[in-house]
């Protein structure tokens, strides 16, 4: 709430000093839409802390900031995966723009039907599929393993949709019209298919940290983790497809190059099938934990049934 209200009034200021006598009022608009954003997000702020309890689950618990609950967070090794399964996640989102250029630009569908498979994936996808996706994963309780098949599965996509035009700059264009439409059609396919896989994804992502046994008092320093490591492409990735887009824009008639998108999502798909598979290795280290404690409970029940049955003997 504090944040919002810093904002607000940082936007204010700018506004005033640059607009205000100067622009006109259509001009306005967007600073109008800030504004409305910024009272909406406020005002649910005010609903929440009057009308949702703040629970102390753990009454002794001290939350004060202690430099060495940080470091213990830090040397989390379990944390690091998760954060790089969800990088994992972030990056096919990613991934789902560069497919809008990929259709458009580079395969020549027309704007209409990209903006309509765009509207399904963006809106319709998400009310469809989120909901559906978040009770299957809370039946199994099995979040990272989840994440994993999702990240798996969208990584075949990405490599189908990136080797199906060819890697030449006259692949494409080169084939017959017959083809091209098939093509065509199995990219906007293969688009949607993974919009459905990316929603599932992000509905249970923040999930995993409880899989982890994240303590609630390391809960805050853990998300802040994260989010700052897994949503990082937005700093480097886009600045590598502009640079991609700079070099190998040398096609006639092409708005971005095919070679150019192809190249993103091949990092895209990289980093995706790196995160599978620290994923698998972290779903080996939860199960060996598992069995171990598993042992050890049973080792102390063993030990409190012969102490009963050694007092029943005397």
């Amino acid at each position: 709430m504090i944040g919002t209200v810093i904002i607000a009034i940082a936007y204010l200021v700018f506004w005033l000093f640059e607009n205000v006598w100067t622009e006109s009022l259509g001009n306005w608009a967007f600073s109008t839409l800030v504004f409305i954003f910024s009272g909406l997000i406020f005002i649910n702020c005010i609903l929440l802390w009057k009308f949702v309890p703040n629970i102390n689950h753990n009454s002794n618990q001290n939350n004060n900031f202690d430099i060495k609950e940080l470091g213990k967070t830090l040397k989390n090794f379990k944390l690091w995966i998760v954060t790089l399964l969800i990088m994992g996640v972030y990056m096919y989102q990613s991934g789902l723009s560069i497919f809008v250029t990929f259709m458009q630009d580079a395969l020549k569908i027309l704007p209409i039907i990209v903006v309509v498979v765009g509207i399904l994936r963006t809106y319709f996808f998400r009310f469809l599929f989120n909901a559906p996706a978040g009770k299957l994963a809370d039946r199994t309780q099995k979040y990272i393993l989840f994440i994993v098949i999702g990240l798996s599965l969208a990584s075949l996509i990405t490599i189908t949709a990136i080797s199906l035009p060819g890697y030449n700059e006259t692949s494409f264009e080169s084939l017959s019209s017959t083809w091209k439409i098939v093509i065509q059609t199995l990219i906007v396919i293969l688009y949607l298919t993974l919009g459905i896989i990316c929603w599932s994804l992000v509905t249970n992502r923040w999930a995993t940290i409880y899989e982890i046994n994240i303590s609630q008092k390391e809960y805050a320093a853990s998300v802040g983790l994260i989010s700052f490591i897994a949503f990082s492409p937005d700093a480097w990735f886009w600045q590598i497809d502009s640079i991609l887009l700079k070099h190998y824009g040398t096609e006639t008639g092409y708005l971005t190059n095919k070679l150019a998108n192809q190249i993103s999502l091949t990092i895209i798909t990289g980093i995706g099938l790196f995160a599978s598979l620290a994923g698998v290795l972290l779903l080996l280290v939860l199960k060996k934990e598992k069995r171990q404690k598993q042992q050890l409970v049973t080792l102390e029940f063993l030990k409190k049934r012969t102490v009963n049955d050694n007092s029943s003997f005397f």
